[in-house]
């Protein structure tokens, strides 16, 4: 059970963001299982320690607002959120964008269904986002550490083959064994912050919440997706389309008029991979060649600027092997 006045919010704001951290800082303080707040503040083009008091000024001595040195992006600001909140030592850290909205039932909703989940000191919760979890829990499948394996980006020509390799059946239960997840919506214990540690900054930008919520897999924790916690996206993620799904980064590349996100994606993607999923080169580079081949064919424009990042997607990928992090050069 999570007790009254046990669990630090930590995030990370940039930008002008405003009017989605506002709701958000609104929202955690209705908690009454919410202490204190950690805000980093990332590169604001506004006063946000003004904006706070103007508008919180009965949370302001609950609330530490930490100016980041170095706007790295999210490994570094929730380097800095993560470590902030651990100094306070509340029982529990949660880790929350600035556009994301708990629902308002989100705490009183996982007492009542946690049952023994918290007498396992091992389980760690991933609270419910539409973008990530929705499928799992609609199909009732979920996918173990195996499936991920010798995948390039995801893709591995024998998961496409035989769709139910590594595959497990969800019962009628709320939360679901997952992998890894993202920053936004993790709950975990904040003494579990001694074993994993803090963000690597390197990644810049992008896969390093994949990574660091891996080291609570490695490190022998259950992370448990919990879809009666729900927690709202206020503003859609770069790589969404319409329809709200997500478009894979190779192809917003071509898309997109500035390509560095999705070639930051990638670039950190391969390099998570090569550090932890990869048991066979050999089938790795066999999945990677396969998914280039069907980008080359299929989905680059066949003009001189098609080419061009074509040669950055390899670029990035070699960058990723020799474990060049950090912002690109150029």
């Amino acid at each position: 059970m999570i007790n009254s006045k046990s669990v630090t919010i930590a995030t990370v704001t940039y930008g002008n963001r405003w009017e989605y951290l506002k709701q958000v800082i609104g929202r955690v303080f209705s908690f009454s299982e919410v202490d204190r707040m950690v805000i980093v503040d990332n590169g604001t083009s506004y006063d946000l320690q003004k904006k706070i008091d103007e508008n919180f000024k009965s949370y302001s001595n609950r609330i530490s607002f930490v100016k980041s040195l170095d706007t790295g992006g999210s490994a570094s600001g929730f380097y800095q959120a993560i470590k902030e909140a651990y100094a306070i030592y509340s029982e529990y850290i949660m880790l929350l964008d600035d556009d994301n909205l708990p629902e308002k039932n989100l705490f009183k909703n996982l007492n009542t269904d946690s049952g023994e989940i918290f007498k396992n000191k091992k389980n760690v919760i991933a609270f419910y986002r539409d973008r990530y979890f929705k499928d799992m829990f609609e199909k009732r499948i979920t996918y173990k550490k195996e499936r991920y394996e010798n995948s390039y980006c995801k893709f591995s020509i024998i998961n496409k083959i035989y769709k139910k390799r590594y595959t497990e059946r969800l019962n009628d239960s709320n939360f679901c064994p997952v992998v890894y997840a993202q920053y936004s919506g993790l709950l975990l214990k904040t003494e579990i912050i001694n074993e994993i540690g803090y963000p690597n900054r390197n990644f810049f930008l992008y896969v390093d919440d994949t990574d660091y919520t891996y080291r609570i897999t490695k490190a022998g924790y259950n992370i448990l997706a919990y879809r009666n916690g729900k927690i709202r996206d206020l503003e859609k993620s770069w790589s969404q389309i319409e329809d709200e799904k997500e478009v894979d980064p190779h192809l917003m590349i071509f898309q997109q008029e500035n390509p560095e996100r999705g070639l930051y994606y990638i670039r950190n993607r391969v390099y998570f991979e090569l550090n932890n999923l990869v048991t066979n080169k050999f089938l790795y580079n066999v999945n990677r060649v396969i998914y280039y081949t069907a980008i080359f064919i299929k989905f680059m424009p066949k003009n001189k600027k098609g080419f061009l990042l074509f040669k950055q997607m390899i670029k990035v990928n070699k960058d990723a092997s020799t474990g060049k992090l950090g912002k690109f050069s150029n």
